[in-house]
Parts: structure tokens; sequence; C-alpha cells
């Protein structure tokens, strides 16, 4: 069970995050406000932001074997005693 754990995120959605995550940081480039150092501080946190939220959702694709891991003890443990009983 663990070891079949495949890509499970479809291409499609992570392109409509792709999307989103474009329309979002040409609207916060349009936004004209006084301060040109505020307006650069928020488009860099928003830019962070969400290249950090596709970075988490590309790792969670892979829960086993990404930068991020699950450990998988407690799944192998509960396989391997329904498995004798």
């Amino acid at each position: 069970l663990v070891d079949s754990a495949h890509a499970s995120i479809s291409i499609s959605l992570f392109i409509i995050l792709l999307l989103l995550a474009t329309a979002t940081i040409a609207v916060a480039t349009l936004m004209d406000t006084q301060h040109r150092r505020s307006h650069l501080l928020i488009l860099g946190a928003l830019a962070l932001g969400i290249s950090m939220t596709l970075a988490l959702v590309a790792a969670f694709d892979y829960p086993y074997r990404g930068f991020i891991r699950i450990d998988e003890t407690p799944i192998r443990t509960f396989i391997s005693s329904h498995v004798e009983q």
C-alpha cells in the first residue's frame, strides 16, 4: 500500500494553481500604492507565499519520497498487524 503510492495531483490542477498564482501576482503588480518600497515588499511577500504553496502542493504529491516526508512506520505497522490476523 505504501509502496504503491504514486502521483495523485493531476497536471490540470497544478496548471490551475499556477494560473491563479500568475493572476494574483499580476493584479498585485497593477495595484498602485503611494510608497514604492512597501509595494515591492507586499509583492515579494505575496510571491513568496504563492511559491511556497505551489512547492507544498508538489511535495505532498509524493508523501513518502519528497522533501517533506511522512513517516510510514504507523501505516506499515497497521498493515502488518492486520495481515497476520
